[in-house]
């Protein structure tokens, strides 16, 4: 059943809505799913954000612990633009998961053009699906006592031609398709009469709004101000005086303070602008002349912690022991990323399996082949698409609390690119690296030295 678009004040904050000429408030329809942007905005997208969804349990409550679908299409092309398989928690929620990113920026979204969210079930159909509309992002005039609220500008990080690019290389020359630095600034929707801004890069924060820029000397400090020109509402695209290495692989967002004033503001008439409120801005990472290197000289395995504390990044680590009844979640350190790894992705949840004989056993290999099986060891099968070049995506439940199988307390991850339940060694990430709790890339040598009981995802106690 199609529901109409809901202003869901219990999730979240308000937001203005789509009218024909007129950008105000809407207060109508579905209370089951809270569709909400980066911003934290409900019911409502705009161009370069971020769409997550959430279940409201009292209206929707889904069977706990079962894996439903997610799809985003854009209903004025027919495109589906992302897709996301959401384990729900032990009270039937799906939580707060972001399942479409930078939305308008690389895909065929447009302003005015309308999203359908719908959350389903392989076998028992729809259960719920809702429209969200796209709006633009205007230049603030003042409408005497029928002032809307201003939206914020959209800022992004760029080539040298504005175009906005989600990753930037480091650790060699680019391969075709990677960007390296200097990383550039682009955006637009800035408001009337502002003709410069300062910009600046900065570690990522989930959330930014009310704080004070950071500063040379702070901690979340890399780069800026840089004076950034703007004419007609559109910020010239404008390089950054920094020079990466290989130290600085990690996130970051881009500020860009409009009445700069040093403070990141947020009110109902005034908004300064950012690559990476709610989400992540850009990743800085190894490109792939790097990853050739370091495989060449150990072994093609991409060993990576993948098991993760909590469904929110900023607040969780990754960790190789829980207890019985934690929840335990997906999540790819950002800098491992490179050229392959931005496709829709399987997250399997696999018994544990002996390093020696199993993963690195030549025998364990289909023949002829670089992979191997383990569709007879998956216990459980989540799935989504990535930020462009950034994050794998936010981390999403593999496990709910108090739901391993009996008798089993050991788990590796296996982050299947090709969806088709094989591992393929040197594509696909794998997870047996409970001894480190760093997001660091591992390989085969790092594990000489370590007992085979020792190699393993992560343990439920």
């Amino acid at each position: 059943m199609r529901n109409s678009i809901a202003l869901l004040s219990c999730v979240l904050t308000a937001a203005c809505g789509l009218e024909d000429g007129n950008y105000g408030k809407q207060n109508q329809g579905s209370a089951s799913m809270a569709i909400t942007n980066a911003e934290g905005e409900t019911g409502l997208l705009r161009t370069g954000t971020s769409l997550s969804i959430e279940t409201v349990v009292d209206r929707l409550k889904l069977e706990p612990n079962k894996v439903y679908n997610v799809t985003v299409t854009n209903l004025d092309t027919g495109r589906e633009l992302a897709r996301a398989s959401l384990l729900a928690n032990m009270m039937g929620k799906i939580e707060l998961t972001t399942v479409a990113h930078d939305l308008g920026e690389f895909d065929d979204v447009e302003d005015r053009h309308t999203l359908n969210v719908k959350i389903d079930h392989p076998d028992s159909g729809t259960l719920v699906e809702d429209d969200v509309p796209v709006i633009p992002h205007l230049h603030f005039e003042g409408h005497g006592i029928e002032v809307d609220e201003v939206p914020p500008p959209h800022v992004f990080s760029a080539d040298s031609a504005g175009t906005p690019q989600n990753s930037f290389v480091v650790g060699g020359l680019p391969d075709p398709g990677e960007v390296g630095a200097p990383i550039h600034v682009a955006g637009k929707g800035f408001p009337t009469g502002i003709d410069k801004v300062d910009l600046y890069i900065v570690k990522d924060a989930d959330v930014w709004r009310g704080k004070q820029v950071p500063t040379p000397g702070d901690s979340s400090y890399v780069a800026g101000p840089v004076v950034g020109t703007v004419q007609n509402g559109v910020l010239k695209t404008v390089a950054m005086p920094w020079q990466p290495e290989g130290k600085d692989v990690g996130i970051y967002d881009i500020l860009a303070d409009v009445d700069r004033n040093g403070s990141f503001d947020y009110s109902f008439s005034a908004k300064d602008g950012a690559d990476g409120e709610g989400k992540v801005g850009f990743t800085l990472q190894y490109g792939a002349a790097w990853i050739r290197t370091k495989m060449a000289m150990t072994s093609k395995h991409l060993l990576v912690n993948l098991a993760y504390t909590s469904s929110s990044r900023s607040n969780g680590t990754w960790s190789n022991s829980y207890a019985s009844s934690s929840s335990v979640y997906s999540y790819v350190n950002p800098p491992v990323q490179h050229g392959s790894k931005h496709g829709y992705v399987a997250k399997l949840l696999v018994r544990h399996q002996s390093w020696s004989q199993f993963w690195n056993n030549p025998d364990s290999l289909v023949p002829g082949t670089g992979r191997i099986a383990v569709t007879d060891h998956v216990v459980q099968s989540t799935a989504g698409t990535p930020q462009q070049g950034c994050t794998n995506s936010p981390p999403v439940a593999l496990l709910n609390g108090q739901m391993a199988p009996a008798g089993q307390q050991r788990f590796d991850v296996v982050f299947d690119y090709g969806k088709d339940g094989f591992y393929d060694i040197g594509v696909d990430f794998l997870d047996v690296v409970a001894d480190r709790t760093d997001g660091s890339l591992v390989t085969a040598a790092d594990l000489e030295n370590v007992p085979d009981d020792q190699i393993f995802g992560f343990e439920l106690k």
